[in-house]
């Protein structure tokens, strides 16, 4: 389920950098439709929206699952103070 959201977000991102590009592209015009650019910018600030929210949702359930065990591998402990990293 988790990856199906962030696949989501990915989508949501490729969404807001193409409406981004054709509001540029409509103001690059010499006579640019100002609805349409209102229309393009409106969809960039929504989807912008929903990616932040969704990776601020991702990020604080990767914050409740973590545990307090170190990475298998990492010299970082559990508690601080107690990693000795010794390099030979």
């Amino acid at each position: 389920m988790k990856l199906k959201e962030l696949e989501d977000i990915e989508k949501d991102v490729a969404t807001a950098l193409q409406s981004a590009g054709q509001a540029c592209l409509e103001l690059s015009r010499e006579k640019p439709s100002m609805k349409q650019v209102e229309s393009n910018t409106s969809t960039f600030l929504k989807t912008l929206q929903n990616v932040e929210s969704g990776l601020t949702k991702h990020f604080l359930y990767l914050t409740q699952v973590s545990t307090v065990q170190p990475h298998e591998g990492s010299c970082y402990a559990a508690s601080p103070g107690t990693c000795a990293v010794t390099h030979e």
